[in-house]
């Protein structure tokens, strides 16, 4: 399932991010972040402080290099 959240600044996005993404974490479901190039390691880092164990953080050059490599890629 795809989920798009947006709206103004200051809005609370990343605090439901998170809270979405600690309550599939408990319950066992992997979390896949799609972030721009800039913002990979910093959501990366925010994950790994909130203790998030099924959760993953591409950039979209690191999505598709991880789809071409388990899907057989350019070859």
């Amino acid at each position: 399932m795809v989920t798009v959240l947006y709206g103004r600044a200051g809005c609370g996005k990343t605090r439901e991010l998170f809270s979405r993404a600690k309550a599939l974490d408990k319950s066992g479901v992997s979390v896949c972040l799609v972030v721009p190039e800039q913002l990979s390691i910093t959501r990366e880092c925010a994950f790994s402080a909130a203790g998030l164990k099924n959760a993953n953080v591409f950039s979209f050059s690191r999505l598709a290099n991880t789809v071409f490599r388990e899907c057989g890629g350019t070859a």
